[in-house]
């Protein structure tokens, strides 16, 4: 995907999830305020995480949410390395570079919806 659709796909996924979670009561025990917000979520979408290299250059790779910012992972190449669950949970992700075939962008939540 390009960074249009993919940012785009991104948001109704992770604004649909804090609807659910903000509209459902039951849910509330779970959580130590409400209502859930951004800043709350540890949220990851990856566009081809098993690495079939089915991204081109400049396409998503992956987006993620973390600690009140977003991170888009852009290919520079044709097959970024995967990473693990317990990397992704260790916050490994972060670091520009790790990716040896990605590109970083880092903002500040919320961006300006488009």
């Amino acid at each position: 995907m390009n960074y249009e659709e993919a940012r785009s796909l991104f948001y109704e996924i992770v604004d649909g999830l804090l609807d659910v979670i903000n509209k459902t009561e039951y849910l509330g025990k779970y959580f130590y305020h409400s209502p859930i917000g951004y800043e709350d979520l540890w949220f990851s979408l990856s566009f081809d995480y098993d690495q079939k290299g089915t991204l081109k250059k400049d396409e998503v790779y992956r987006i993620a949410i973390f600690e009140n910012q977003i991170y888009y992972h852009f290919c520079k190449g044709e097959k970024p390395v995967p990473m693990s669950q317990k990397e992704v949970f260790e916050g490994l992700y972060l670091v520009d570079g790790f990716f040896p075939d990605t590109r970083t962008i880092i903002r500040d939540l919320p961006e300006k919806k488009f």
